[in-house]
């Protein structure tokens, strides 16, 4: 997931997406006449594969109503995991009710957007060669790192709309070049909530269609009734610009819906900015003359300036304890004491005593010394803690303390604690996992009873080889409480069999095709990028006779997603004995096991399959690597 702040966000996720989506604007110029593929009505298709693009898959849904004889708005949906199924699920109840077609990609992830251009243009593609699809009614919807892509996808594609939820909106994606609806949606909690806000304020400064809507929550998507009234809003706007028949009757019915929920906001910003909202979304459809008046009334009025002077303040609280935290952070991670602080960050705000409460502000001052918060002094009261983690330590409990009346604190932990999340998940893809395990040591010092984060502590340490610490941090996560059975299972693997202990195997090279011999019986062939070596896709090529695999049903063209609790997509194609891969799959000992999860070539279905090693290695035909 894509955080504000991180290096993640400076990926060219606009100019990747629009090359690749060049060529869809032939295919999106009309609604022409759909392969006569036949499509399941009223019912989710979990996984559907994309005609002429190898590996790519989406979920599908098509409403019951579905009639080929004339054209349907669609939403094309992209989650920065790449869970289809998670996007997808929340607007089939709308969908069903409204009349949409819903696509979500299982291939676009943040962590690839040369890869996420390519699945939305497969996806696209491929929906307009089995539906007809209104060719001015088609929206994306995002999470995440998914609302950046949903962003570049509308405005090279020329789009009407887009759902963003909790993006990492920085200035070249808040205001595209193209003109589209935004409904935008955040966690109240979520630590991208500011650039959401901020987004907003461009579209709406812009005068472009927008809606903003909160929501109890964290850094998540947008819950069901908030997708519905997403459709539902894209809806009206279709009405207002004579691109779907007005329904009169309808209008009013959503109208004074509208109106009421308005009026039942807690406070009075919140039911100024109802009005509003209401005053541009049915200006031209019905008479406005009613929330016009309630807006004017609240415009001006001492509680509503009142309100938006916390919010500012709000945010500047946000922004700065995200300042000292990341500061504390980096220097743990450096092992540097307290005071080297200045030294690595000379722009650490100043604190200003106006934004906290006096009875923690004079705590504040007793205990900390942040009076004048120049970078110098921003630990000055636990100077003699001469370990920069356990200054750390100190920060986050006081930051605990204070975000439980303060929602900008907890925005910022929770940024500064999925920050560390993804930059642990790109050490261990570049299979540094001294790297992995400091920035995994600062998320459990941010949220100590983190028990997913303790188990990626675990699994990092013990690809160190540091079972007694990686043991610890195992047995604190089980103490929390119940994990994916996958994982536990891969890091006790990993805990009972280190990397140290796998032996050396050298490849060597026939036409750009890597030659091994393999573990569990199975030959592999490897699609992997020439440049980086990231493995794109696990294809089985062979079953040995007799072996665990073949007792298991797998069969030759299944595709292996996942191995030990790792994507294939996070993995290389390096076979030395320090590499993952090859700690996984190649010469395993005697009773070693490996947990995979495969996609069936014949049923399209799913399964986790636990495979042992009870023959010692099996000389196959061995895995083919096709770097390309």
């Amino acid at each position: 997931m894509l955080r504000r702040g991180t290096d993640s966000r400076a990926c060219p996720m606009r100019s990747i997406v629009a090359v690749f989506l060049t060529s869809c604007v032939a295919v999106l110029s009309a609604a022409e006449e759909p392969a006569r593929t036949p499509v399941q009505r009223g019912k989710l298709m979990p996984r559907v594969s994309c005609a002429g693009y190898g590996g790519q898959v989406y979920a599908l849904y098509v409403p019951t109503a579905y009639d080929p004889t004339r054209v349907w708005p669609v939403v094309y949906c992209f989650d920065p995991m790449g869970d289809a199924l998670r996007a997808i699920e929340r607007f089939v109840p709308a969908a069903e009710r409204f009349g949409y077609v819903i696509a979500a990609s299982h291939n676009s992830r943040n962590a690839d957007p040369e890869g996420a251009g390519i699945a939305a243009e497969a996806m696209i593609r491929d929906t307009h060669r089995v539906l007809r699809l209104d060719p001015q009614r088609r929206y994306a919807a995002g999470f995440s790192g998914g609302a950046v892509l949903a962003c570049a996808v509308a405005s090279a594609l020329d789009f009407r709309g887009v759902i963003a939820v909790g993006g990492p909106m920085r200035e070249e994606t808040a205001l595209p070049a193209r003109d589209f609806a935004l409904f935008g949606a955040a966690g109240e909690e979520d630590f991208n909530f500011i650039p959401m806000c901020s987004m907003v304020r461009t579209f709406r400064g812009s005068r472009r269609s927008q809606r903003f809507v909160t929501f109890p929550g964290r850094h998540e998507w947008l819950p069901a009734e908030l997708a519905a009234d997403a459709l539902e809003w894209f809806d009206g706007l279709a009405m207002r610009d004579g691109v779907r028949p007005r329904d009169q009757d309808e209008l009013e019915r959503r109208f004074h819906v509208r109106l009421q929920r308005a009026e039942d906001e807690p406070d009075d910003l919140k039911r100024l900015r109802a009005y509003q909202a209401m005053v541009s979304d049915f200006s031209g459809l019905v008479d406005i003359s009613e929330p016009k008046r309630r807006a004017s009334t609240l415009v001006s009025s001492r509680a509503v300036k009142g309100l938006e002077q916390e919010e500012k303040r709000a945010d500047r609280r946000e922004t700065q304890w995200v300042s000292r935290l990341e500061t504390a952070a980096r220097t743990a991670r450096l092992g540097l004491p307290p005071s080297g602080i200045a030294h690595q960050d000379a722009r650490l705000p100043r604190w200003d005593p106006s934004d906290l409460g006096r009875d923690e502000w004079d705590e504040g001052r007793r205990t900390t010394g942040l009076g004048s918060m120049q970078p110098s002094a921003a630990f000055a009261g636990i100077s003699q803690i001469e370990d920069g983690w356990g200054a750390l330590e100190d920060l986050c409990r006081r930051a605990s303390r204070a975000a439980v009346k303060d929602v900008a604190v907890r925005r910022a932990l929770n940024g500064v604690f999925v920050g560390h999340l993804e930059m642990a998940k790109q050490f261990t893809v570049e299979e540094d996992y001294a790297g992995a395990v400091e920035a995994l040591r600062v998320a459990t010092t941010l949220y100590p009873n983190a028990g997913d984060a303790l188990l990626l502590l675990a699994r990092a340490y013990a690809m160190q080889g540091k079972v007694r610490e990686g043991s610890q941090a195992f047995e604190r996560a089980l103490a929390l409480g119940p994990h994916d059975e996958d994982l536990v299972a891969a890091i006790r693997h990993a805990l009972e069999h280190p990397v140290d202990a796998v032996t050396t195997l050298q490849p060597f090279l026939v036409n750009e095709r890597g030659v091994l011999t393999t573990s569990f019986g199975l030959a592999l062939t490897i699609l992997a990028e020439p440049k980086t070596g990231r493995i794109k896709q696990l294809i089985i090529k062979g079953v040995a006779e007799g072996s665990d695999a073949e007792s298991q049903g797998l069969r030759p063209g299944d595709e292996i997603i996942a191995a030990d609790g790792s994507a294939i997509s996070t993995l290389r194609a390096r076979f030395d004995r320090g590499s993952r891969f090859h700690a996984i799959f190649m010469r395993r000992e005697r009773g070693d096991t490996v947990a995979l999860k495969v996609i069936s070539a014949q049923t399209n279905v799913t399964r986790s399959v636990y495979l042992r090693q009870d023959r010692g290695v099996m000389q196959l035909k061995p895995f083919e690597t096709s770097l390309r």
